[in-house]
């Protein structure tokens, strides 16, 4: 079908019957036009800004839950850091590093740091109570040997039931509170260093 002549169509809008048709269609494509910007314009306006409000929403979600992740993993690695090897080598990095002191030499400089440094006023006192352990044979500080297995040994070498339960009380409290986040209170380091002396007396006398 061939497209029709734009001469013919102007000879038949300029016959009387067909007057204004011309104008009248061109109204009603305004006119549908309008209709149709208005229309997209009412949708930009509502969905358009609920759309908007809802990416918004989960944009600020998005980002809390990322903070909320880093927050988390900084938590597990501090904890991990400071509880995780440390916690369970005491006695093995003994066996690396420089001999023990005299438990009274660890107490005494224990007793110096109860008011500048109550955490490492504790360490004094473990390292005390291993050194007074290994003097009289009731330890052996091996490179893989937790607090606690140096506590449960005690029995198996000549060491009372009593002896190692008491023992196991104290290591166990050290590394609950030593490794622990939260702050160390003079009280509590002077409390350990008070038991640790007490225990220090009793594996130091004679027999």
């Amino acid at each position: 079908m061939s497209a029709p002549d734009p001469a013919a169509l102007e000879a038949i809008y300029a016959r009387p019957r067909y007057e204004g048709a011309k104008d009248a269609a061109g109204d009603q494509l305004d006119v549908l036009l309008e209709k149709l910007a208005e229309w997209l314009r009412a949708l930009f306006e509502t969905e358009g800004a609920a759309s908007f409000s809802n990416w918004t929403r989960v944009a600020v979600l998005a980002v809390g839950a990322a903070l909320a992740a880093v927050v988390v993993w900084r938590f597990v690695v501090a904890r991990a850091r400071a509880k995780g090897p440390a916690a369970s080598t005491d006695a093995s990095r003994l066996s690396q590093g420089p001999a023990l002191d005299d438990p009274q030499a660890h107490l005494a400089r224990g007793q110096a740091l109860l008011g500048v440094e109550p955490r490492a006023a504790l360490r004094e006192g473990l390292l005390a109570t291993l050194s007074s352990l290994e003097r009289r044979r009731l330890a052996r500080l091996g490179r893989a040997t937790t607090n606690a297995e140096v506590a449960r040994a005690v029995p198996s070498r000549g060491g009372s039931p009593e002896l190692g339960a008491r023992i196991e009380a104290l290591t166990g409290w050290y590394d609950r509170t030593y490794y622990a986040l939260a702050q160390v209170s003079a009280d509590e380091a002077r409390r350990f260093l008070d038991d640790v002396e007490q225990l220090v007396g009793h594996l130091e006398a004679p027999k």
